[in-house]
């Protein structure tokens, strides 16, 4: 073991000097030891040929890992104070010896052939690419999986405007080092860092998405957006109305934020409309009805949803108002 300065904090890292690195992999992880462990064999499971650096940051688990089964594993072991993800992963990155960095959640895998592809990408990329990513297999507690796909690239459209149709999830990942020492990862909120991240990323150059699911992408844990409450939807909302005004963000057509938006409006209607105050109850259900004017070309369709939609707001009225009146 040794003790070095990693930005502001000081870290016990724990390394094999012995390694050899050629590709760099970060695992953060918070108090889940098996998940983790789980994550670091699909990646000694690859079937690639590169060396590949493993380094394990644990974001200050309440838990006790057995350090010595991930040092015995190969794995850089870093422990450092309870930051966040966003600073334990500028934490990984910090130490990362190679200049293509790619991303593992502890309670994500890979599939076998993960790094083979990205590798290929990677070596036939241009110096101005910044990120390559995958697809994923979506897994489910009844052991159910469900391929992600990527809908079609059109030739006017921008790499972030293809994320916000399609989706990016850190796992699938891969980073040019020194792009993210630029502008690291940020913020606090668990829903928008790595939306926000994308979109300053790329404003430094370009991306490349892999049309094939490589990664195996835990649906059984607790994320982001499962188990979603209040704080998740104004988070959501905040997100992607400061997206719409933010220059990182203009090759994004603004139709894509309008829908995400009113998504978001469904979901708070549907799901918090009882936490919400009047101004955010109203905000919601004028939003809710910008579905309508977004990728409804069926008249149809578009009275169907529009009908859908003035139910769910009446009734969220009228159980506001009986509420009120006693």
């Amino acid at each position: 073991m040794d003790r070095r300065k990693i930005g502001p904090l000081e870290e016990e890292v724990y390394r094999d000097t012995q390694m050899m690195s050629e590709f760099s992999v970060v695992i953060t992880t918070y108090n889940r030891e098996a998940d983790c462990r789980r994550a670091v064999n699909s990646v000694l499971a690859q079937s690639t040929s590169l060396i590949v650096e493993i380094i394990i940051v644990d974001d200050g688990s309440k838990d006790d890992y057995d350090v010595e089964w991930f040092t015995g594993k190969g794995c850089t072991y870093v422990k450092t104070a309870n930051g966040g993800y966003c600073a334990a992963r500028n934490v990984g990155f910090s130490i990362a010896t190679h200049e293509w960095v790619a991303l593992l959640d502890d309670d994500d895998w890979w599939k076998p052939d993960h790094l083979n592809v990205m590798s290929t990408k990677i070596q036939n990329a241009q110096s101005d690419v910044v990120m390559v990513y995958s697809q994923v297999t979506d897994f489910f507690a009844d052991g159910s999986q469900v391929d992600r796909l990527f809908k079609i690239q059109g030739g006017d459209q921008s790499d972030l405007d293809f994320i916000f149709e399609n989706g990016r999830l850190p796992s699938a990942t891969c980073y040019k080092k020194s792009a993210v020492t630029e502008i690291p990862f940020a913020g606090n909120d668990r829903f928008s860092e790595d939306i926000w991240h994308s979109g300053r990323l790329l404003s430094k150059g370009r991306s490349i998405p892999v049309h094939e699911c490589t990664v195996m992408y835990n649906q059984t844990s607790m994320g982001a957006t499962r188990g979603s409450n209040l704080r998740t939807y104004l988070a959501a909302i905040t997100a992607y109305s400061g997206m719409r005004c933010d220059p990182d963000f203009r090759s994004v057509r603004d139709s894509i934020f309008i829908e995400k938006l009113a998504w978001w409006y469904y979901f708070g209607l549907l799901h918090v409309s009882s936490e919400l105050n009047w101004k955010q109850w109203s905000n919601a259900a004028k939003g809710l009805l910008r579905y309508n004017s977004v990728a409804l070309h069926h008249p149809f369709k578009a009275m169907r949803r529009t009908i859908s939609n003035i139910q769910l707001i009446l009734n969220t009225l009228a159980k506001r108002l009986l509420r009120t009146q006693f």
